[in-house]
């Protein structure tokens, strides 16, 4: 066996999980671990970000999610005014109140005709159902929280398309990786054509809450400590994010609520779909900064996370190419948000409606 072919045949047990090398990342984006992170340049910043302020930094940069125009103020309002109930998960148990105020607000904007909330309503109702039947709320099924979401994001205006429709393989430091995300978001205006292809906005990332209050960072059945990335310390501004390897570790925010499994398959998720689909390059592309930014969802059962991907061009080279020299790209990400809490849904509908805004 010649020296040529050893290697490809350790870079391929390497790609396969067989053995882990900090060189290659896991053939996989849900095997996915900090180390895999570390070795393709991706970290999570330190803290969490207002929603807008994210939009903000993209807008900035690429001219997408532009501010709301009149009409999408209007309609913003409205489902703003005619959505009313408020509760949490924690709030759902054997009694009724839950289900009561819901189906109060369901009837209430029937008779308004807000008939653009009516099915976010109705899925909300049977949510409710699904967690009192099974007695603990937190036991409702992956596929309720997936409607509930889908249901809520199509009141927004933006259309939500099968991940397994956008799987995708990509060479990454010389090793295939695969990744399929559960939603990927689009706008109507992209469906409005029947040459061009779909423009996705977002990729989206669904957890069941018991399963993602189990997942845990593991080999071979015992739990694995490792070093977060090196990042930088905290900075009030998200318009850059400098990288410096001598300055002191600290953990994101993010990683005290969701586990890193989640995490860094959502991060390898970003990365793999930016560079299959090449549609979005000249949407989310900053060619004076020479970055690009992909935006991102994770919903851990009710609860709602923005996240943004900045990466440069020659990052993104450097991951075809197969050598990362030194090239660290950050994920900026917001506080949690509750579609059950009104105040935090009165700002998830602002914000996914403003992700409509792809046209320039």
């Amino acid at each position: 066996m010649t020296e040529e072919s050893d290697q490809d045949n350790w870079i391929q047990s390497t790609c396969d999980g067989s053995s882990r090398d900090n060189r290659h990342p896991q053939n996989r984006t849900c095997k996915w671990t900090i180390l895999d992170l570390r070795t393709v340049g991706l970290f999570y910043y330190n803290e969490t970000s207002p929603v807008l302020n994210l939009l903000d930094l993209i807008t900035s940069q690429t001219n997408m999610f532009k501010e709301l125009s009149f009409e999408q103020n209007q309609v913003v309002q409205s489902l703003q005014s005619n959505i009313t109930f408020n509760y949490s998960m924690d709030d759902i148990t054997f009694g009724d109140d839950c289900l009561s105020e819901t189906q109060e607000n369901l009837n209430m904007i029937k008779q308004e005709d807000a008939v653009l909330a009516e099915d976010f309503l109705r899925n909300t109702v049977l949510m409710v159902h699904s967690a009192m039947r099974r007695s603990q709320p937190d036991k409702v099924s992956k596929g309720v929280l997936m409607d509930l979401f889908k249901s809520f994001v199509k009141m927004c205006g933006l259309i939500p398309m099968s991940g397994s429709e956008w799987s995708s393989k990509q060479d990454i430091l010389q090793c295939e990786v695969s990744s399929e995300p559960d939603i990927i978001l689009t706008s109507a205006d992209s469906l409005e054509s029947f040459t061009s292809p779909l423009n996705p906005v977002s990729v989206v990332s669904i957890v069941h809450i018991l399963e993602d209050e189990n997942m845990s960072s593991q080999s071979n059945g015992n739990d694995v400590k490792l070093k977060y990335p090196e990042r930088s310390r905290p900075k009030r501004s998200i318009s850059s994010c400098s990288l410096s390897s001598d300055e002191s570790e600290e953990e994101p925010v993010i990683y005290g609520r969701i586990r890193e499994k989640v995490l860094c398959q959502h991060a390898g998720d970003l990365v793999i779909h930016t560079l299959e689909h090449n549609k979005w390059r000249n949407k989310f592309d900053c060619k004076t900064k020479k970055s690009k930014y992909r935006p991102g969802i994770i919903v851990v059962g009710t609860q709602v996370t923005f996240t943004v991907l900045e990466y440069s061009f020659d990052h993104h080279k450097q991951l075809n190419s197969g050598n990362v020299e030194g090239e660290k790209s950050c994920i900026y990400y917001s506080e949690p948000m509750d579609i059950l809490k009104k105040e935090d849904r009165d700002l998830l509908i602002e914000a996914l409606v403003r992700m409509t805004n792809t046209v320039g």
